[in-house]
């Protein structure tokens, strides 16, 4: 995997993305002791998609509950998009944090 055609999304600003082949990741901390969710909702506007989801936990032995949830998004066409995260807490179906990240593709 090539590292010089990636950038990190940010929720604060509108995100550029290049078509040919760039990648961006979209990183959320997790308490994964305390079972929380982050889930991607997709608008479906075809300028992006998503190519994986990785979860990382905290390391075994380490006082820190903390992990990582990371999405890995291709810009498909030029255009505008927009995708959504949820934060649901353990077995709730009512989001209780959410955030949107603006793609401007091109």
């Amino acid at each position: 995997m090539s590292f010089s055609n990636e950038i990190l999304l940010e929720s604060q600003s509108p995100n550029r993305m290049r078509v040919n082949g760039e990648l961006a990741w979209f990183i959320q901390e997790i308490n994964a002791l305390a079972g929380y969710v982050w889930r991607c909702i997709s608008d479906n506007s075809g300028v992006y998609e998503l190519v994986e989801e990785v979860t990382l936990q905290p390391s075994v032995g380490t006082d820190s509950a903390l992990g990582r949830q990371i999405w890995i998004f291709s810009a498909l066409k030029a255009g505008e998009g927009q995708v959504r995260f949820e934060l649901y807490p353990p077995g709730a179906n009512t989001a209780i944090k959410q955030l949107t990240v603006y793609i401007i593709a091109g």
